[in-house]
């Protein structure tokens, strides 16, 4: 059985003019408002694009110890699911703690977020003082995620290519016991609770004649390959830059299981395309025009991960073997989920995702005018 689902996304942002600070201060994000850099706390709560670079799919999971005041959580490493959790001084309400996200001046959904490239981050900045959030109403009441996207500069052509691969593996688990660990601690919980007088309900001859069968090791395998690559080409000259960002990513899962039309591990394929142009119009006027997006595809077995990881935890080694001697598929009335079937016999589920953001913007010198 295969399932697919396409998403489409398409962020078309309106148009924003703003005015250009003076040296020495800083646009206060949100608004047209200037501060002195000195003062503004949030330039300090930062981390540039080359500093979190780091072999991870989710931007988030490059965020641990980068950035003072924002608490970075995870609680699972499946592929397309792996983005870690944020905060910004901890958690203050049970309701709504999600963290507004703004890109180049827009606000995005946190997904898009997640799932950029680190190649095509100019920096990220964390707001979290009550000037700084004084633009954001209420909205910013969790504090909020400021990020700018690399642009191009006044230079000659520059080609950049990174390259990061590797293996994934699994860290540490609980692994369960053998049969024969099994028989010989029912003995003793049975004696225990029978006045303390040793009872042999399971004899070690019983034992041998019970499969024994490791579910941890049927179903994951040792290491999955990791590979991500980008590509930035920036430059430009006097009446127009650019900067351009391509980049491809692959993660695969830990399941023991062949990518085909019909089953497939855990896995993701994403590429992610940034291209930013400025272009002077005038003496005073810039425009600038960003366009950012990705196509992904994600690739699940046809069981969900948390129900598969509850079957391994919690099956014990001695229900039944892999498969029948007639080599069907095992399973009983109590135990109906035989862990490795679920992988290798229900089928595959696929998602592709296609976000895009479209942005415009003006930016107008009215120092001739005032200073500011």
């Amino acid at each position: 059985m295969k399932k697919r689902i396409f998403i489409y996304m398409l962020l078309l942002q309106s148009f924003l003019i703003e005015v250009m600070a003076q040296d020495g201060l800083v646009t206060m994000a949100g608004t047209c408002a200037s501060a002195d850099s000195l003062l503004y706390a949030s330039m300090d709560s930062r981390a540039d694009g080359k500093d979190i670079s780091a072999p991870a799919a989710s931007i988030t999971n490059m965020l641990y110890g980068r950035i003072p005041g924002l608490g970075v959580y995870s609680s699972t490493g499946e592929p397309g699911y792996d983005a870690a959790m944020l905060s910004i001084r901890g958690v203050s309400t049970y309701n709504n703690s999600s963290i507004p996200v703004y890109v180049d001046g827009f606000r995005i959904n946190s997904t898009f977020f997640e799932y950029m490239s680190a190649a095509e981050i100019g920096s990220i900045r964390v707001l979290k003082d009550a000037a700084e959030l004084a633009p954001f109403g209420m909205q910013g009441a969790n504090g909020v995620i400021w990020v700018t996207t690399r642009r191009g500069k006044t230079d000659r052509p520059v080609v950049n290519f990174e390259l990061k691969s590797g293996i994934q593996q699994l860290q540490s688990y609980a692994r369960p016991y053998s049969t024969d660990d099994w028989c010989r601690l029912y003995n003793e919980a049975w004696s225990n609770d029978n006045g303390m007088k040793w009872t042999q309900v399971w004899s070690d001859g019983d034992a041998a004649l019970k499969p024994d069968v490791d579910w941890y090791d049927q179903v994951l395998r040792n290491a999955s390959p990791y590979t991500e690559t980008d590509v930035t080409i920036s430059g430009g000259g006097t009446h127009a830059k650019y900067f351009i960002a391509a980049g491809y990513m692959n993660q695969q899962g830990m399941y023991n299981v062949p990518i085909n039309d019909t089953l497939s591990n855990a896995a993701v394929n994403r590429f992610n395309l940034r291209t930013n142009i400025d272009v002077q119009l005038g003496k005073w006027v810039e425009a600038q025009i960003g366009v950012g997006g990705r196509i992904e595809q994600r690739l699940y077995p046809n069981r969900p991960s948390s129900e598969l990881w509850d079957d391994l935890a919690s099956y014990p080694s001695s229900i039944y073997p892999v498969r029948n001697a007639n080599g069907t598929w095992t399973g009983t009335p109590v135990y109906n989920n035989n862990p490795v079937a679920s992988i290798n016999a229900t089928g595959r589920n696929s998602t592709h995702d296609r976000p895009l953001q479209f942005n415009f913007r003006l930016r107008e010198d009215l120092g001739f005018i005032t200073p500011g």
